[in-house]
């Protein structure tokens, strides 16, 4: 129901149930509530895992942003200093020498 987005009546017609009263009662037999409230729950859980997810994956994208803006700022400000230098990072370069 949940990933085809059926409601209860096609459901029950889809494995074969005449009655929709009759899924929802044995449905509610087997795994103590209906099934539409299953599905909210179901669906809530996802999205929660869902939002969990997506905010993991925009802190990560914006932590690494900032060391990369604050490693361009290190080489930026070791290159004024110390041009003569192998191990110097150079401006406009992303690579150490």
């Amino acid at each position: 129901m949940l990933v085809d987005g059926l409601d209860t009546a096609s459901a029950a017609f889809e494995v074969g149930y005449e009655s929709a009263s009759q899924f929802n009662r044995e449905y509610s037999r087997l795994f103590g509530q209906p099934p539409m409230r299953d599905i909210r729950t179901f669906a809530r859980q996802a999205l929660r895992r869902l939002s969990r997810s997506l905010i993991v994956t925009f802190l990560d994208r914006a932590a690494n942003r900032l060391s990369i803006a604050a490693a361009g700022r290190t080489r930026i400000a070791r290159s004024g200093r110390e041009s003569h230098n192998e191990d110097v990072w150079h401006t406009g370069s992303q690579f150490a020498l």
